[in-house]
């Protein structure tokens, strides 16, 4: 199928969408799931020092030459996931987030096409450099400042947890930055992927993958994964982290479609895999079957979750500790299933006038609301 064709059709599709006037509500497209959705999110609050911990990463970011004018719509992203954290480790993660978000504005995968050869040859050596970093944290001399800035806030984190949680959690981290900071669109791939493939790859692009394992970093509440394996929860919970992280990578690709999509011309984005994959491309049919996605995402993550909880209701007395421990993750995982959602809800990184998304509207207000 012809890529220029399927996005020259979507954007048709999007202009007539927005000619009309006609608005679609991202909520609803989780049929049968929207209301227990607006139920479930509701009573919800981001970290309490939300504004101050802001403040302290924007500074940090002015200093070190990681601010741009959008920058500010991304800072409430940790606060809104990790409400729960201690104050000290969220900072350490906002900052970290911050730099991520500043390689992804400067020349993610929505981004690195637009780049000039200079720009894009500068970006491959300092990918390629991070993607190498391994536990020891090693930098070269005369490294680019946002490798020193990477290195120094991932050391503050190695010492704040376990060997075997931090090396995890790099590993996720780097693989993260390699395959995002590229053109992953399908000129470079040299193929359209499946949508399968495509929603595998977007766990890491998205960054969800590793952000689900900042919830045992951002309390110091870190899991006994061998005792999970004994107790037969370990691969219900592995596969909750992948469902929670599934959800926010590509309810993701919906909030950011009309920048990545019509704005950069990306066809990196579910809403484009899926036209790419279809036979006749259009748009309202691609978001349906987007919201279909979702829906059953969101029904997993409900079986999931209670499975787990009646497992725990098991666990005899003497495993209390670990038990605890368990359910206040879980809890946790919970608070960023639904903060993926009020997030982009929340934030003005998504949003625009005309939007052909009621969320993401400027002029009107949202159907749900932190």
């Amino acid at each position: 199928m012809n890529v220029t064709h399927v996005l020259e059709r979507i954007k048709e599709n999007y202009l007539h969408f927005t000619n009309v006037g006609t608005r679609f509500s991202i909520a609803d497209l989780l049929p049968g799931e929207s209301q227990r959705m607006l139920s479930y999110c509701q009573k919800f609050k981001p970290h309490a020092e939300s504004n101050s911990l802001i403040s302290l990463t924007k500074q940090f970011c002015e200093e070190h030459g990681i601010w741009l004018k959008k920058s500010i719509y991304h800072l409430s992203c940790d606060p809104f996931l990790y409400p729960y954290a201690e104050s000290g480790r969220l900072l350490i993660m906002m900052k970290h987030l911050a730099m991520d978000f500043f390689l992804n504005d400067k020349m993610g995968r929505d981004i690195f096409k637009s780049l000039n050869s200079e720009e894009q040859e500068t970006a491959v050596e300092l990918i390629g450099r991070i993607a190498l970093l391994d536990q020891k944290l090693n930098i070269l001399p005369n490294a680019h400042f946002i490798e020193q800035i990477n290195i120094d806030l991932l050391k503050m984190m190695q010492e704040l947890s376990p060997a075997d949680w931090f090396n995890r959690f790099l590993e996720l981290y780097v693989h993260h930055v390699e395959i995002t900071h590229r053109d992953n669109g399908v000129s470079s791939l040299g193929y359209i992927p499946t949508v399968t493939e495509y929603s595998e790859n977007r766990l890491h692009t998205s960054g969800m993958i590793f952000m689900m394992m900042r919830i045992e970093f951002a309390d110091g509440n870190f899991l006994d994964w061998e005792w999970l394996e004994k107790i037969g929860i370990a691969k219900y919970l592995r596969r909750l982290h992948q469902v929670v992280a599934e959800f926010g990578g590509l309810s993701n690709d919906i909030f950011s479609f009309e920048k990545e999509v019509i704005d950069n011309s990306s066809d990196a984005n579910l809403i484009m895999v899926l036209a790419l994959n279809d036979l006749i491309p259009n748009l309202e049919q691609s978001l349906k079957q987007a919201g279909l996605m979702l829906k059953a995402l969101v029904s997993e993550y409900f079986n999931l979750l209670e499975r787990i909880r009646a497992i725990i209701e098991t666990i005899c007395p003497k495993e209390s500790i670990k038990a605890g421990s368990l359910s206040k993750h879980l809890d946790g995982v919970e608070i960023v299933f639904k903060a993926c959602l009020l997030w982009q809800l929340h934030t003005e990184r998504y949003k625009r006038q005309n939007s052909i998304f009621l969320e993401t509207e400027l002029v009107l207000d949202h159907k749900l609301t932190a």
